[in-house]
């Protein structure tokens, strides 16, 4: 618990930290999605997911700085599940990658069949 706590300490009261990974997160998501047009494997729900549970965060970390909120016991529940939906979408969208470059299968043709 206490490793999860140092990981997420330099996102407490910085809500533009969070937004940061927010749109990180979403701009993997983006390409994900232009990956998946030609690559139908490629897994990109999951980082949606976690981009919206970001941005999510963000707005209730704005929220507590706002009330000036000390005891944030909250964070008890909101940073493992963010950081667990984060490593899954990323590990996730890892292996689809890999699982896409390593079949044997050629990447669908553009040029429509005679």
């Amino acid at each position: 618990m206490f490793l999860v706590y140092d990981l997420m300490q330099c996102f407490v009261s910085r809500p533009d930290r969070i937004w940061g990974v927010a749109a990180a997160v979403t701009v993997i998501w983006w390409l994900a999605r232009l990956a998946k047009t030609r690559y139908p494997q490629i897994r990109a729900m999951p980082l949606l997911v976690a981009a919206v549970l970001w941005l999510a965060y963000g707005f209730e970390e704005r929220d507590a700085l706002r009330a000036r909120a000390n005891i944030r016991i909250d964070l008890l529940v909101i940073d493992p599940v963010l950081l667990f939906a984060t490593l899954m979408a990323a590990i996730l969208l890892i292996d689809s990658i890999l699982r896409t470059l390593l079949s044997k299968a050629p990447p669908p043709s553009d040029r429509p069949r005679p």
